[in-house]
This record gives structure tokens, sequence and C-alpha cells, in this order.
């Protein structure tokens, strides 16, 4: 394999990748913002559990954070192993 097919593989997969990921980043938005919701609501009907409720959210920003950082990570971690395994190839074939 060429150096410009190497680095044309580990483009396109980079690419893919960056979407998957930014696909789960946009997953986390949506379940975050209708966790929030479900709390205003069941706020709204149960005034006086609103701070119990407020306890019970699951996907607070600190949670948010860390699992937006989790996805960036494993993102991350994955393209640097398809660059590795391509040069492992590489060393291998040549």
């Amino acid at each position: 394999m060429t150096q410009s097919q190497k680095d044309y593989v580990i483009f396109r997969a980079s690419r893919e990748i960056t979407a998957l990921y930014k696909n789960f980043l946009s997953v986390l938005d949506e379940l975050s913002a209708d966790n929030k919701n479900k709390i205003a609501k069941a706020a709204l009907i149960f005034p006086s559990a609103a701070q119990v409720l407020r306890l019970l959210d699951f996907l607070d920003e600190p949670k948010k954070a860390l699992l937006r950082k989790r996805i960036l990570d494993a993102g991350n971690d994955a393209i640097r192993s398809i660059e590795e395994e391509l040069n492992k190839a590489d060393a291998f074939l040549r």
C-alpha cells in the first residue's frame, strides 16, 4: 500500500468515525433534553416533590460532560487504533 493510499484510508475512516461519534453526541443531547423535560413536567404535577425530582436527574450536566468525554475518547481511540493497524499491515506487507 502506498503512503497516499494509506493516508486516504485513514482519512476516510477518521471521517466515518467522527460522523459516528457526532451522532452519538446528538443522541446524548436529545436524551438530556428529554430527561429535563420529563423532570420539569413531573415538577409541575408534583410541586412538593420538585427537590426530590432534581435529585433523580440521572443526566445532569456533570454526568452529561463525562459521557461526552467518553464518547469523544472512544472515537479518538478508534481512529488511533486504525492508524496503528494500518501501519502494522503496511510493515507486514513489505
